[in-house]
């Protein structure tokens, strides 16, 4: 034991210098597990708050019998019909997009995408 603490005092930068990485290192654990831990509750968060409560249902068309594809139209009465009968849904809230060029004045974009919504959306 006498040997050890002679040895300590006797290279005391070194000693300094092994304690103090062990703190920096102990220190920047907690750190990054703090903030992992602060990321996860943010992200939980938002989930809670957007992802978890919305469905989306596409029209893509149907196939009857023989021919091309059938248009599929989701239009009012579907919307109604969905709120009448599926438990727990708090609103239906129906939106068309269409996808292309799009142009404004002389500004041209190559892709783009514009979507409508009505205004129970917001």
């Amino acid at each position: 034991m006498q040997d050890a603490v002679h040895s300590i005092w006797s290279n005391k930068l070194r000693s300094f210098l092994s304690v103090l990485g062990i703190v920096i290192g102990i220190i920047s654990v907690t750190v990054f597990l703090s903030i992992g831990k602060g990321a996860e509750m943010e992200m939980k968060k938002y989930l809670d708050k957007y992802a978890t409560k919305a469905i989306n249902v596409y029209a893509q068309g149907s196939r009857e019998g023989k021919g091309p594809k059938k248009p599929l139209v989701l239009d009012n009465a579907v919307l109604e019909y969905l709120k009448a009968n599926l438990h727990n849904i708090r609103a239906v809230l129906p939106s068309v997009q269409a996808h292309g060029e799009l142009s404004y004045g002389v500004k041209e974009a190559d892709y783009g995408t514009i979507m409508g919504v009505n205004k129970d959306y917001f």
